[in-house]
Parts: C-alpha cells; structure tokens; sequence
C-alpha cells in the first residue's frame, strides 16, 4: 500500500511483466492512476490505530513463536504499515493521543520539485524533443534563460544548461536540479514554452501538460500568502495529472501523481501546505555551524549552543533580520547626506538581504513598494538604515517604473525603465522581488508578477 492516507491505492506498474497488478486481480484495489479521490477509501484515525494494534498483537505472537516471519511480513503489506516499536507505541500512546490522519500533511515540495512531479516531467518533456530532432533544445533553453535576471538571491541557473549538463539530461531522460532551482526556472520555463515551443505546433499535448504541471508549482508557491483556495488547487491538480496521462500513459505513474490528490484537502484543513522543513531547506546552513565540530562529547548540544549564541548575538544588532550590513563610505555618502541632513556618517549603514515576497531583496533588485497607497514596481537602489542615538530608523531608495500602456499581459509586464522618479520609502514598503528581462538597450524591462500580486 503506497499511501499512507488511503487503504486501498495500489501501483499500476508492477516490477515485472509476469506479475499484475492488485487492481487487475480485484476491485477492490484502485490504481494511483486514478483521479477520483472518492474512488478510494479512507484510512482515518481510528482505523490507523487499530491497524498498529494488530500489528502489536502479531508481532508479540511472534516473538512467542506463534505464527512465523513471513505471515507476519505479509500482514504488514495487507495492513499497508511497517512495524516499528517505537513509532507504533507512540501511536497507540494514551499520553499523545496522536491523531494520525488528522494530522498527517504531505510535502508539496517533495511532491513536486525534489525529484517530484515537475522536475521528472521537464526531463521527459525535452527528451521527447530531442529524440525527434526538434529545434527545441536543451541549449535553445538554457540561452532562453540566460535572457533573464534573477534576484540576487536566487540559485543561478547556469550549470542547469552547460553542454555536459545537457548530455547527461538527455541520455538519462530527467533533469537535474534542486528544488530551488526548478522553482525559479519555473516562471522562464513557462513562457519559453508559450512563446518559442507552442508557436513550432510540436507536441502540443506535451506542451500543455507541461504548462499545467508549472501552473499547479505556480499555485503551491501562493499558497504561503493565503491567496489560494482550495478548490483552484484541486483543479489544477486533476488537469495535469489527465494531461500527464494521455501523454505519457499510466505506466508513467508515482506514488507521488496519487499524493498530489491529497494536498487540496490537507490545505482546507490546516490552511497552509508544508513546502518541506526549515532545517532541511537550510541544510548547508546547519553544516556551516557543525562543520569544524570535531569533538562528538555532546555533540548535539554543543552545535545547539553555537547556534543559538549566533542567534542573540543578532537579536543584539540595530536592525534584526538584516542578513548582510556593512558601513556606507565613498560617494554614496553625498547623496545621503542631503537627503538625511544633520546624520553623522558613522550612522549610515547599508542593509541586504531584505526579507521579502520571493526571497531575499538586495540592492540592484527589481522590487514592487507602497507609494502613494498604491503598488509600484522598480529598481532597488539601496536600503539605508540610521542608527543615530536619538533614532533607529530604515529606509529603502527606490527608482520608479512606469507601466507600458500598451502592455496587456498580466503574467510578464512590460515596464518603461527610468531614473527620473526616485522615492525614498519606509523600509517596510518594500514587498515583492521579481525575475525580469532587461531589454538590450536597457529602456524596457518584462517583470514576471507571481500570482499573488496580480491584479485580481
């Protein structure tokens, strides 16, 4: 049993052709090819716990010599659960009263981008254009991407597309990348397809369920702003997953197509959807602190310790949550100065690393700010903050971008670059930073506007 939420959703591929699988032997297995969530039935929690009981009972019978090895092997593949006494005592424990199925939330990042559903499908989508000798290429992408500035803190994209990088893509048929990669590729990756693939009429099927499968990363990356309902991401879901189908068949299926289905009710549910847990997404960061730790004497402790004195010690400084400062010097100073008379030099510093929509803001990004009640979007020229003795303050320099009047797409917008209007802001107007492409004499830019700051 491959999901841990249904009893009854069994693989459709099978490890050899001799063998077949469960849900052609009854019906009452269901292929994970299926879309109809209903289709399955439903573990709860009192079932899991009574599951994990039996497990107990059997495998005490066991140890008594009761029944042998392989009936109490072949019971955990009936239950669809592995016996484990201390995950099982702690299930069947009074004292935590867990609630597995009320609690248990997939991973959609897991899902999707680590090794999931979107980056094997940008693998198999280019191989079936580089088997049939299409222009559309690994190297036609990778100068696609190429066009485009990502934020300063965004994975460079790169080795993604080198010619070593795209051999090895080609011939294992997947492509490699981490999770964080795949989802700042998504966005290019999307409008690529729609404005140099689909325009060729290739493999318009695959093109599509392509799209969908960046539509439904597009979603789960909003769902952290609570701008995503449920029932759009149920959509989403389901229509890729047809579309996976009928290009790739269901022997192409994983475990993870059938996980997918979950996520929407996990996101009505809780109201939000784990995009996997911060010491894993921070995981060089967490070595970073143990790496030179060479005495295993308390070893979880002692790095603990490192980390939560680092902690304070930022707590500590003027302005927390700043990751990068340093002291403004040079030429920066004279207009400093005149937009913040009486300041002593000493008491500039600039700030990186801003925390926000997208990831980290530095100078040199394009942002989107508060001006005048209203959203505007432009270039990040420097983020100052005063740390006077009679004042704390922070403060983000920002050159304004007209719209183009004429522009009517929603998804990539087409600003007017311009240095005319230069604001200064409160440091937390400062709200969204964006992948955009400069136009090569630098008096246009597209931006890419992730779904949440669209107009609705």
């Amino acid at each position: 049993m491959c999901c841990a939420l249904c009893v009854n959703a069994t693989l459709h591929k099978t490890k050899t052709p001799a063998e077949e699988a469960l849900h052609a032997l009854t019906k009452w297995a269901v292929s994970i090819t299926n879309t109809d969530l209903k289709a399955f039935k439903k573990r709860d929690n009192e079932s899991i716990r009574s599951s994990v009981q039996e497990l107990r009972d059997s495998h005490q019978q066991l140890l008594d010599g009761g029944i042998l090895k392989k009936d109490f092997e072949e019971l955990e593949i009936i239950k669809g659960w592995n016996w484990h006494p201390i995950l099982n005592d702690t299930i069947l424990s009074s004292k935590f009263n867990l609630q597995v199925a009320s609690m248990l939330m997939y991973d959609a990042a897991h899902v999707y981008v680590h090794d999931g559903l979107a980056d094997n499908e940008i693998g198999a989508f280019m191989k079936v254009f580089h088997s049939n000798k299409s222009k559309t290429t690994y190297q036609e992408l990778g100068a696609y991407v190429s066009l485009f500035t990502l934020p300063k803190s965004a994975p460079s994209l790169k080795h993604l597309f080198t010619k070593s990088a795209n051999k090895n893509n080609v011939k294992k048929g997947s492509f490699s990348c981490t999770g964080s990669e795949c989802l700042t590729l998504a966005p290019i990756l999307a409008r690529y397809i729609r404005e140099v693939v689909m325009p060729r009429n290739e493999f318009l099927d695959h093109c599509r369920s392509m799209l969908a499968v960046l539509r439904v990363l597009e979603l789960i990356q909003a769902v952290k702003t609570g701008t995503v309902k449920h029932t759009s991401l149920r959509t989403a879901i389901v229509e890729h997953i047809i579309l996976f189908k009928a290009c790739y068949g269901e022997n192409a299926f994983k475990p993870k197509h059938h996980y997918a289905l979950h996520l929407p009710r996990m996101l009505k549910q809780h109201g939000f959807l784990l995009m996997t847990f911060t010491h894993e997404r921070k995981h060089r960061l967490v070595t970073r602190y143990t790496r030179d730790r060479k005495n295993l004497k308390s070893w979880d402790s002692g790095a603990m310790e490192d980390i939560i004195c680092h902690s304070l010690f930022e707590l500590s400084k003027p302005f927390y949550g700043i990751v990068k400062t340093s002291q403004a010097r040079g030429a920066i100073l004279i207009p400093l100065r005149e937009m913040f008379p009486g300041v002593d030099d000493q008491s500039f510093t600039i700030l990186n690393g801003l925390s926000g929509n997208g990831g980290s803001i530095n100078s040199g990004d394009v942002v989107s700010c508060m001006h005048n009640n209203s959203m505007h979007v432009g270039e990040l020229l420097v983020a100052i903050g005063i740390n006077a003795d009679n004042a704390k303050e922070s403060y983000c320099i920002v050159s304004l971008w007209q719209r183009d009047a004429e522009c009517t797409d929603s998804v990539w917008v087409n600003h007017v670059v311009g240095r005319d209007n230069v604001v200064c802001l409160p440091l937390q107007h400062l709200d969204t930073v964006f992948v955009h492409g400069m136009s090569t004499d630098k008096s246009t830019c597209i931006v890419y506007m992730p779904l949440e700051v669209r107009p609705k």
